[in-house]
């Protein structure tokens, strides 16, 4: 503990390997250092508990050791689950630097696990939002390709997501009612302008294809071009 009094960490220590198994019980830990000499439950035998224990937490462990130095013994340590052996005698500045790494690496995993866990949400949320409004809405990658369908657009063409994924956006408008679709998608929307509203007829499953009024809205990380959002409105219901 001494020689990581000077890192910015909060310590905990634990006399035997039940001991470290119950504060993981209750604690948070980003690292543990475990000595391969312990009573009862040596160093091997208890890294196996905690990764069969807490399989979830992916616990980085670095195993120390005074005797068991020769290489059967650091194959053991990393078949264990062990990121790292180290022997003793032990450079103290070589020791602080590997728990840095170490625990900065899984903090870093950690928050990225968390974000992931936060967008999925966010996106989860968002299509929710976007399956109930009545207009029938989808979005394009940067190439026009459909990389997302709401309820009422599924709704409109009778297709499911699945069948128009990955598909060129003018693929969902009747051929001859969306003729220049590639041509105000490229030069309008590359620009960061909304195009006009398109009159189209969209390709239904029916086999009868419907009048709709089309607009398009560029998608911007900053002012980068990164797709479009598709607003369909069915104009036969007016007409």
């Amino acid at each position: 503990g001494a020689v990581l009094d000077s890192l910015d960490f909060n310590i905990l220590e634990a006399d035997s390997g039940r001991k470290a198994l119950q504060i993981l019980e209750t604690t948070d830990v980003a690292l543990i250092l475990l000595d391969v000499q312990m009573p009862i439950l040596d160093g091997f035998q208890t890294a196996k508990l905690i990764k069969a224990k807490f399989p979830e937490k992916n616990l980085p462990i670095i195993f120390i050791t005074a005797i068991h130095k020769e290489d059967p013994y650091v194959l053991r340590g990393y078949a264990a689950g062990g990121v790292d052996y180290i022997g003793k005698p032990f450079d103290p500045h070589v020791l602080k630097a590997k728990v840095r790494l170490h625990t900065e690496a899984y903090t870093k995993t950690k928050i990225l696990q968390l974000l992931e866990t936060q967008l999925g949400g966010a996106a989860s949320r968002l299509k929710l939002i976007l399956d109930s409004v009545p207009e029938a809405i989808c979005t394009t990658s940067v190439d026009g390709k459909v990389t997302f369908l709401n309820k009422a657009m599924e709704d409109c063409t009778g297709y499911r997501p699945e069948e128009y994924l990955g598909k060129d956006l003018s693929a969902l408008f009747s051929s001859n009612g969306f003729p220049d679709f590639k041509e105000g998608f490229r030069e309008t929307l590359l620009a960061g302008r909304p195009t006009p509203v398109f009159k189209a007829r969209i390709a239904a499953r029916s086999g009868k294809p419907r009048p709709v009024e089309v607009h398009l809205n560029p998608m911007l990380q900053g002012s980068k071009f990164d797709g479009a959002v598709c607003v369909v409105r069915d104009t036969s219901k007016t007409a």
